[in-house]
């Protein structure tokens, strides 16, 4: 019993409650790290896994942020198998949704997402109300008479870094804000509020079909997992992924704040880098061109690798992503390569022309099944006569025919 229990609960412990190694870890990119654990839960009760775990001596770890549920319904019918949730504080937590729907509000009115059709989920901070009293207070002592009032109030407002950030943003909205109390708040915006800031207060979700910017309407997720039956409140989360048919996803939303595990390499200014606005579904897709340009430069080559993927799993993996291209055909190019051993060789795939907007691309990976699979795009111009570049977005790799 103690040695069954031993080779079922140490990679559990492993993804359900271990800070990820590095803050900058893509957990977008499940792929080896989680699926590997779901693999070695295949069949599993995890509430049987617990038990056995107690019984052998062993403590359940403790999930930060996370209470008991007291459920008692089953998931609805088209609940996503097994939901992978990442934590704030870079806790990992796999298990059974035990929520049904996802409702997020929108500039369009409120969204019904049933979770059987949810890919992704992305959580925006949420500020205390008693940080967002105190930053509201301290935007009110910018007016004081008293300067060392003011001075103090524009400090402690700087101190309390990014969650003071939609309180500030509020107040320079205000048209009869006076010219001193504004130049401070600018100077405290500039400190608290980083580029793309005003993106990480929105929720996000990707589903089958839409992706969606707003506000969820509601308070926790519950999920059932080795823990039991926990409840999440969403202050606490980053992330959620929905697993089973798919092994790998990214739509390069929030690529910047989690980190992403691909890699860039360039000979010259034009690179592989998010581009906000240019999405195919969402607002970010990955662009190879001139930063700040709407085009590439003379004399390039630019490569951009995925992360390595854990596709032994599946039978007949297919990497499927959507394009756009603009460049000189026939002179300039660009192809994708892909390599079943983590990138030490590689196999050249398909090459691509120009196209009138988005075009859909599936790929057929099935002699590539390991559990390093890799891909990447290699774009390469000459001398003279430039264009957009290359746009690509929505990668996943699913069974062939789902």
């Amino acid at each position: 019993m103690i040695a069954r229990t031993l080779f079922v609960a140490l990679p559990l412990a492993a993804v359900v409650s271990s800070p990820c190694a590095a803050q900058d870890e893509a957990p977008a990119n499940l792929g080896g790290r989680i699926q590997k654990a779901l693999g070695q839960l295949e069949g599993a009760a995890l509430g049987a896994v617990v038990g056995e775990a107690a019984e052998a001596g062993g403590e359940p770890p403790e999930v930060a942020g996370a209470e008991p549920a007291e459920a008692d319904g089953e998931a609805g019918e088209g609940s996503a198998s097994k939901i992978v949730l990442e934590l704030r504080d870079g806790t990992i937590v796999v298990g059974q949704p035990l929520t049904d729907r996802f409702v997020i509000e929108t500039a369009y009115g409120a969204l019904d997402v049933p979770f059987g059709d949810l890919r992704h989920a992305y959580f925006g901070l949420r500020v205390p109300e008693a940080t967002q009293l105190e930053a509201e207070a301290a935007i009110a002592e910018l007016k004081d008479e008293n300067f060392k009032k003011r001075n103090a109030a524009q400090e402690r407002l700087s101190k309390m870094g990014a969650p003071a950030a939609p309180a500030v943003a509020a107040a320079l909205a205000d048209p009869e804000l006076d010219p001193e109390t504004r130049t401070r708040l600018k100077a405290v915006a500039k400190e608290v509020a980083p580029s793309g800031f005003a993106e990480l207060l929105e929720d996000r979700l990707r589903a089958s079909g839409v992706t969606a910017s707003g506000k969820f309407q509601f308070d926790a997720i519950e999920v059932d997992c080795a823990l039991g039956q926990l409840s999440i409140s969403l202050d606490k989360l980053r992330e959620l992924s929905a697993v089973g048919e798919k092994t790998y996803e990214e739509g390069f939303e929030r690529f910047r704040e989690r980190g992403s595990g691909w890699d860039f390499s360039a000979n010259n200014d034009t690179v592989w880098h998010v581009a906000e606005g240019k999405g195919s579904t969402g607002k970010a897709c990955l662009w190879c061109g001139v930063k700040g340009a709407n085009q590439y430069s003379d004399n390039a080559q630019a490569i951009a690798t995925s992360p390595a993927i854990d596709i032994s799993g599946l039978d007949a993996p297919e990497l499927r992503f959507a394009y756009m291209l603009q460049m000189e055909d026939g002179v300039d190019e660009c192809h994708l390569e892909v390599s079943g051993n983590g990138g030490d060789t590689w196999e050249r795939r398909n090459q691509y022309s120009s196209t009138g907007g988005w075009m859909q691309q599936s790929v057929d990976i099935s002699k590539l099944r390991s559990t390093e699979f890799r891909f990447r795009f290699v774009f390469a111009s000459d001398g003279s006569n430039v264009g957009s570049g290359m746009h690509v977005d929505d990668f996943s790799i699913v069974e062939k025919g789902e």
